[in-house]
Parts: C-alpha cells; sequence; structure tokens
C-alpha cells in the first residue's frame, strides 16, 4: 500500500486529471466530437472501460505489490523481535543461575559458621575460611552486577576485560570448592586433575570462573549419577605468526618455545 504522503498526491493528480478534462470539454467544445452513430457510443464505452479496467488493475497490482512488501517486511521484524526476546529470556536465566550458585554458597557456609559459633571450643581458623569463602562469593556476585550494568558496551561490542597474572590450577580448585559446597541435585561428583609446574597466564579470572562453571552446569545437567572430570595439562607452545628470524637464532627460537607450555583445559561428564 502507498503511504501516507504518496497516496494523497496520487489521489490530488487523478483529481486534477478529471477536473482538467472537464474544463477542456467546457471550454473548448469544438474538441468534443458526438457521436454518429450507436455503434460509435458504445465501441467508445467499451474503450473507456477497457482502459479504466487497465488502469485500475495497475493500481491494484501495485498496492498489493507493496503491501505484500510490507507484510514480508513485518514477518521479519516480528522473527527480530521473537529472536531478541529469546535472547532476553536467555540472558536472564543464564545471570540468574550465575548468581544462584554463589548465593547457594553464601547459604551453606553462613550456615556452618552459625553452627561452629555454638560449639566448644571455637574453632576460628574454619570460621575464616568460611568468612572468605563468602567474601569471595559477594565479590562473584558483586562482578555479575557491574556486569550487567555494562550491558549496552556489550551489545556495542566493547566488553572490558581485567587481564592479571593468573593461576588457572588455582582458580580451578576455587571452583571445584564452590560445587562441592553444596550437593548435586544429581547425584555427581566433581573431579579435578591438574599439571604442576604450568605457567600463569594473562587472563580475566572472574571471567575464566564464570565460564567453567557454565560448562561444569552443562555437564551437570547432561551427567546423572556419575563423574564430571576437569583436567588441566600442558601443550607445548607453537611460534604465532611473526616475521621469520635470523638463521643464527632461529633454533635458538624452536628450543624457547618447545620449552614453553600452554595450559589446556579439558571437562568431561557422562552418565553412569
Amino acid at each position: 500500500m502507498l503511504e501516507k504522503r504518496r497516496a494523497l498526491i496520487v489521489s490530488l493528480l487523478e483529481i486534477l486529471l478529471y477536473m482538467g478534462l472537464c474544463l477542456v470539454a467546457y471550454h473548448f467544445p469544438d474538441t468534443v466530437t458526438p457521436f454518429a452513430t450507436e455503434a460509435d457510443r458504445l465501441a467508445d464505452i467499451l474503450l473507456a472501460f477497457v482502459s479504466v479496467s487497465i488502469v485500475c488493475g495497475s493500481v491494484l497490482y501495485f498496492h498489493l505489490k507493496e503491501y505484500n512488501q510490507q507484510q514480508l517486511l513485518l514477518e521479519e521484524q516480528n522473527l527480530r523481535l521473537r529472536s531478541l526476546d529469546n535472547a532476553k529470556s536467555t540472558f536472564l536465566t543464564t545471570v540468574a543461575h550465575e548468581i544462584k550458585n554463589p548465593l547457594s554458597s553464601i547459604s551453606l557456609h553462613a550456615r556452618d559458621t552459625s553452627e561452629l559459633l555454638e560449639e566448644e571450643p571455637l574453632d576460628f581458623s574454619l570460621m575464616q575460611e568460611n568468612l572468605r569463602t563468602i567474601e569471595q562469593s559477594v565479590m562473584r556476585i558483586d562482578r555479575i552486577v557491574l556486569d550487567l550494568m555494562d550491558t549496552v558496551s556489550i551489545e556495542q561490542g566493547r566488553l572490558a576485560l581485567s587481564l592479571v597474572p593468573s593461576d588457572l590450577s588455582g582458580l580451578l580448585y576455587s571452583v571445584k570448592k564452590d560445587y562441592c559446597s553444596h550437593p548435586s541435585s544429581k547425584n555427581n561428583q566433581l573431579v579435578l586433575t591438574t599439571q604442576s609446574g604450568l605457567p600463569e597466564i594473562s587472563a580475566d579470572p572472574e571471567r575464566l570462573i564464570q565460564v567453567v562453571t557454565n560448562l561444569i552446569s552443562n555437564a551437570e545437567r547432561h551427567t546423572q549419577n556419575g563423574t564430571i572430570t576437569i583436567s588441566l595439562t600442558g601443550e607445548p607452545g607453537r611460534p604465532s605468526a611473526s616475521p621469520t628470524p635470523e638463521p643464527a637464532c632461529q633454533k635458538k627460537c624452536e628450543k624457547t618455545h618447545s620449552r614453553v607450555m600452554f595450559p589446556l583445559i579439558r571437562i568431561t561428564g557422562g552418565t553412569a
């Protein structure tokens, strides 16, 4: 269908055309030829009918064509809106899941600390460990909230990472501790194996914890009465794309890369 302005212009042109024809016939009657016979009148009526039918059919065709185009555009917009709605639901589900894990850890360690306060003698070391775990969980929730505030930056493709030297073994052990702090709903066990002597990497610890936690959650959904295994191993480093070194130092560079070990994380799970 024609848009408002275009439809108004077309209607005005049609009115002006009809008015112009009437004015020409009124002021210049010589240009109007009377019909000599009934056959001529009938032929004029048929010609007028065919002409008007062609014009009306053409206008109707273009109206229907534009209507179909707008329907297709509307369907595409509806699909995009449904996709955005699904993405929003997935996002909210992920955020709820990310917040649920540290909240469960806080609840468990707070209850354990409350029970320790009723015991004699007081075990301050265990209470301090529980408080440290609670503090770490609170910091994770705080980071998630900050991530929600950065949603606009994420949509614009500008996700800020806090890159610091990180020990993957320590991060994985903290993830395992959080996982073991609350019982598995599917009676699964988490096994962590790490290779010693691995170097630190430049990474965002909180992002890594979130990624590993999500992977464990995926394995948990597909594992029943089984074992989820996290293995941290090292692979020999591979030279990155760079200009070819001089022949004198090429062997030295190859030996250096062969001694460098890059951490590799594997997470596996299966039904028992």
